[in-house]
């Protein structure tokens, strides 16, 4: 019977009271514990996926530059003695083009005889065994129309041509990356070659995902020596599937400095002005220009006043003034700007002529024209990869130097 005297509890009663008390103050901070290690587990994940993994597999970017609208060659043509055209094989010329005929193509013209004063005066040259040196003379220009990421394609075209980099000059119209199998192999050879580029349209969609995908300001075009710059963010999805885009998230920052550098129009100087069927010489040249897809004829007067994604996209103009393009070729009414561009260029003096070196247009492939010279060929559609040479050769003792080109190509494997 239980008095004042008898504890309330026994002693086993008591232990497991205390050991209750124990495990509710073990489960509170147990409790605390696992949010605490939670919210480091999530931090650190955090920190894996933000910070150190992009850090190690996403390549640093850099701001983009202006692209310039319209650069000048800083080089020049060494006139060649006819030892060295022979050496070169040069010497034996063979017409090129595409059998394929259409309702844009041009029309062949043949070339006048020298008028007296209508002539571009060419320097006096003696024929000589090697080529005469000029101030930052190169022994040919060779100019290759869209590559496409087909660098073994790019490398047996070069080697068929015997491509010199100390001595020649190379220049890619464009899209000399996408579609194929290696265009970081291409971007890494032309970087390391020192190779000129003009910027195509699918190198400036490249550019556009880059900055899209590091948050960038999205590219812009500028004048050759303008300081202005255009501030504004792309609106497209950043996350996508296209090509450009997944190459884009690979670009280190040497390969985005080299596209960045490439320039819309590239000034050649003087060219060839002749029938490409014949390849006697001329001793007529006009100025020269490269672009990707084309230019407008109605604003050659200042080549900076060109709109640039004309230059990158354009194939055809549209009615009724055909000062309006559209890279639809099957838009309605539209004329391919070629054909428009030979009958303004017909009515010019020769002095204001302007022959254009292109790509582009793969579907009408290598289309070679008096006043424009097509060099796309759908190599990457297993077509043919194509390249324009031009030289300057010395003509007979104590004659004028005469202008020269020839096409090339290999069939893309």
């Amino acid at each position: 019977m239980a008095n004042e005297l008898t504890p309330l509890k026994s002693n086993d009663e008591a232990d497991d009271y205390y050991l209750e008390e124990e495990e509710e103050e073990w489960s509170q901070t147990a409790i605390y514990a696992m949010w605490g290690g939670g919210v480091a587990v999530c931090l650190g994940m955090l920190y894996l996926f933000i910070f150190f993994l992009p850090s190690v597999y996403i390549p640093v970017a850099r701001p983009l530059d202006g692209v310039v609208k319209v650069a000048e060659l800083d080089v020049g043509l060494s006139v060649l003695s006819p030892k060295r055209v022979k050496e070169l094989g040069l010497d034996k010329f063979q017409f090129i083009d595409n059998d394929k005929k259409d309702e844009d193509e041009d029309d062949y013209e043949v070339d006048e005889a020298n008028k007296d004063g209508n002539d571009y005066e060419a320097d006096e040259q003696e024929d000589g065994e090697h080529a005469v040196s000029t101030a930052n003379g190169v022994e040919r220009y060779i100019l290759v129309g869209d590559v496409h990421g087909e660098y073994q394609n790019l490398q047996r075209l070069l080697k068929k041509i015997s491509y010199n980099k100390k001595t020649d000059y190379l220049l890619l119209l464009g899209d000399f990356i996408t579609k194929g199998p290696d265009s970081l192999k291409v971007l890494d050879w032309a970087i390391e070659n020192d190779v000129d580029c003009i910027l195509g349209n699918h190198e400036y969609y490249v550019l556009q995902n880059y900055a899209q995908f590091h948050n960038l300001y999205a590219p812009f075009f500028q004048d050759l020596n303008s300081t202005s710059m255009e501030t504004h963010f792309s609106t497209r999805d950043k996350f996508n599937n296209d090509p450009e885009y997944l190459l884009a998230k690979k670009l280190q920052l040497h390969q985005v400095e080299y596209i960045n550098k490439c320039s819309v129009i590239k000034r050649l100087g003087q060219v060839p002005f002749h029938n490409p069927e014949a390849n006697n010489g001329t001793k007529r040249s006009v100025q020269g220009a490269a672009v990707h897809a084309g230019l407008r004829w109605d604003l050659l007067a200042d080549l900076n006043e060109q709109e640039p994604m004309d230059n990158l996209e354009m194939r055809k103009l549209l009615p009724p003034f055909y000062n309006e393009t559209t890279d639809d070729p099957h838009a309605e009414g539209a004329i391919g700007w070629t054909k428009i561009y030979k009958n303004k260029q017909k009515a010019l003096s020769l002095k204001d002529k302007l022959v254009v070196y292109y790509g582009h247009d793969a579907r009408r492939g290598l289309r070679l024209s008096k006043y424009t010279r097509g060099l796309d060929s759908r190599c990457n559609a297993g077509g043919h990869l194509s390249a324009m040479i031009i030289w300057k050769e010395a003509g007979a003792k104590g004659k004028k130097v005469v202008y020269k080109e020839q096409a090339f190509q290999v069939e893309c494997k």
